[in-house]
């Protein structure tokens, strides 16, 4: 499994607008309009993407957001998984990485 990325770069949606998410308890639907493919993701990837709508994040104010609703562990942890559905969202197409230092 890919390492999650490092936290100077930014997240962002590939394409602002581009998603449709629904979502029931610990599972969400995401329909990708501009590959026009639907993906089934867990929670933490359906908070990801829900903090992308309102803008580019990094990995660790998206981290601190799931914390913050999930109301568990530790900031280390949760830049470890944050980080690998980032990667996978990424692999998908509808999250993109911004490279560089944006502090």
């Amino acid at each position: 499994m890919a390492s999650p990325p490092p936290s100077a770069v930014l997240w962002a949606l590939e394409e602002a607008d581009s998603l449709r998410l629904r979502q029931w308890d610990d599972e969400a639907v995401v329909y990708h309009r501009p590959s026009g493919a639907t993906h089934l993701v867990d929670e933490v990837s359906a908070l990801i993407l829900q903090a992308l709508e309102q803008g580019a994040m990094s990995l660790a104010g998206l981290a601190a957001h799931v914390g913050e609703v999930l109301g568990a562990g530790s900031q280390e942890e949760l830049e470890q998984i944050t980080g690998e559905r980032l990667v996978g969202l990424q692999r998908l197409g509808i999250v993109v990485c911004l490279p560089g230092d944006h502090r």
